[in-house]
């Protein structure tokens, strides 16, 4: 379980994070916590093994917390923060002293790492996709010659990795999850190549590598036997956007390790050991 929060000192030097509710009924808990110095932003203390805690600080002086811990404790205990008169027992009481902490955005969810926060009020809601765009190529693109690839995995038949595109969906060299298309490219609108179907769908994190010069197409796919087209003009995007199709949709629901580019057409060779698993 990961418990973030973001908190923000006033007076209060000393909390405690805990994954779990504190109870009679779960005594044990203190074992999963840490204690934060607020005055300083610093784990003071931390209780039981395993406990991994980070800091994401914001500019309007908040700074996100987040605890992780695995625990053996049922789904309906929840989280706590616990105001503390010293650093020495997360599970001790809080006197009240008239003492402050500013909170805000708090989030408990299953998993090793916490994720962007989902804002909530009456009912449940979906989290916003995670897509970064690069608004220009310049100074860096070759626009006759290049190689992509992308390390991810993604859920949906036609989840994206990295789209090369000019804001429409006119011009596109990209990399996703389609089982026709896992390397492909778009030139004024037309399908120039679409390399994949030979491979069948990626069932697991996928290494696709592609290369391109007129004519000259090159796709690969966890160094299984490359896959070429010889008929294909290049198309000329001025952006990029990662994790989605141009106007982002297509989101790639899933993870990405690794992305890079070539300002060169690399090798069927190359692209074979690029993409070793």
């Amino acid at each position: 379980r990961t418990f973030s929060i973001d908190l923000k000192y006033v007076d209060c030097r000393y909390v405690a994070l805990l994954p779990t509710n504190q109870s009679a009924a779960y005594a044990d808990s203190v074992n999963r916590a840490a204690v934060i110095d607020l005055s300083t932003m610093t784990v003071n203390n931390k209780f039981g093994t395993g406990v991994d805690v980070a800091f994401a600080p914001s500019a309007d002086g908040f700074t996100r917390v987040s605890v992780t811990a695995t625990t053996s404790f049922n789904a309906t205990s929840g989280p706590t923060l616990r105001m503390l008169d010293n650093n020495t027992n997360a599970n001790a009481g809080y006197a009240g002293t008239g003492k402050s902490v500013l909170i805000r955005g708090a989030q408990l969810e299953y998993g090793a790492f916490p994720t962007s926060y989902i804002p909530t009020e009456a009912s449940q809601a979906t989290r916003a996709a995670d897509v970064a765009s690069v608004n220009t190529l310049s100074p860096w693109y070759n626009a006759s010659e290049g190689t992509l690839f992308a390390e991810f995995f993604g859920q949906g038949s036609f989840a994206r990795a990295l789209t090369l595109h000019n804001g429409t969906v006119n011009q596109q060299i990209y990399i996703s999850q389609e089982s026709i298309a896992q390397f492909g490219g778009y030139k004024d609108g037309a399908v120039q190549w679409q390399i994949g179907s030979a491979w069948g769908s990626p069932v697991s994190i996928a290494k696709v590598a592609g290369a391109y010069r007129l004519n000259d197409i090159a796709g690969c796919r966890d160094s299984l036997a490359v896959i070429t087209d010889t008929i294909a003009d290049i198309p000329t995007p001025n952006q990029m956007r990662i994790g989605a199709s141009w106007n982002g949709s297509a989101g790639l629901n899933g993870h990405i390790r690794n992305i890079s580019y070539y300002p060169r057409r690399l090798t069927d060779g190359q692209l074979q050991s690029l993409t070793t698993p």
